[in-house]
């Protein structure tokens, strides 16, 4: 709502206007999520959810339209709530055992949650009407965001192959539990 108040809209205006976003955020959620469990794969899907983010942010930081602004944060909210749950899932779907798993999920979850410790130093009142720190933070940390997913698909890509050369070879058992073990297969 700041953001699109910021696009020159009254509060009222701002909240209202946000309605369409989250239905529309709402619909990509279930859309991408159904899509990556029939897919059985994380990313693909979480690279297509993180670009539009970039757009959105690119956008918005690069025009002072009302109605660009606007449509780009369809852009931003379409790929960001997809994205989070998306990775949060892939996150957890790949650490084993469990006690590593309850440990590592949190943790996760507490990192992400740093954002709005940042939110409210990237996006002060004072930077209205485009918030251009802001928004270019966001983008700088959505396209970070970009390349450790695919830093993630490489690794596990790595280690799966690893994984299969060793059981090609007749190894039954690499001496290593969890997800690090011969029988653990990385969700790509």
């Amino acid at each position: 709502p700041s953001i699109i108040k910021g696009l020159g809209y009254t509060s009222l205006q701002a909240n209202y206007l946000t309605i369409p976003v989250y239905v529309l955020s709402t619909l990509t959620l279930a859309t991408a999520t159904i899509t990556s469990d029939r897919l059985k794969k994380r990313t693909p899907v979480l690279l297509t959810m993180v670009l539009p983010v970039i757009a959105g942010y690119v956008i918005v930081s690069s025009t002072s339209s009302p109605a660009a602004g606007f449509a780009a944060m369809f852009l931003c909210g379409s790929g960001i709530y997809a994205f989070n749950c998306l990775l949060l899932t892939w996150v957890s779907n790949n650490l084993a055992p469990d006690y590593k798993r309850s440990v590592g999920v949190p943790l996760f979850i507490c990192l992400g949650n740093i954002s709005g410790i940042a939110s409210s130093n990237i996006y002060p009142s004072s930077d209205a009407p485009r918030y251009l720190v802001g928004n270019a933070v966001s983008a700088g940390t959505e396209s970070l965001a970009l390349v450790c997913v695919l830093g993630m698909w490489w690794a596990f890509r790595s280690r799966n192959a690893g994984k299969e050369r060793l059981r090609v070879e007749g190894v039954e058992s690499n001496g290593k539990e969890g997800d690090r073990a011969l029988g653990f297969v990385y969700n790509l």
